[in-house]
């Protein structure tokens, strides 16, 4: 299913984006792991690709309404396309922690 980025950021966007460029050269061969301080929202483990210059990201997620679809993953999907992070990602969303790593899945 194919899920727009981010319009206008979220609160889970700025510390998301900002893990990612604190693990600079590390990461993607290291998996991100952050605790957003906010325990509730939707858990998952979404496989994500992220594609230069679109508007969406793919996402592995079957769900008939769309707008259930977890924020804390949007938010990290459109990060990654921020930092210019492109390929096939893992994003894990439990109790507050977040955890992305990338996937060679093709």
């Amino acid at each position: 299913m194919n899920i727009k980025h981010l319009v206008r950021f979220s609160r889970f966007y700025l510390p998301i984006r900002s893990e990612i460029e604190k693990a600079g050269a590390a990461f993607p061969k290291q998996s991100i792991r952050h605790n957003l301080g906010h325990p509730k929202g939707y858990r998952g483990d979404i496989d994500v690709l992220i594609t230069a210059g679109l508007k969406e990201f793919e996402a592995d997620w079957h769900y008939k309404d769309q707008t259930r679809f977890p924020q804390r993953i949007r938010a990290a999907a459109t990060a990654l396309r921020d930092t210019k992070h492109y390929g096939r990602f893992r994003v894990s969303h439990r109790d507050g922690v977040l955890t992305i790593f990338k996937t060679t899945a093709s």
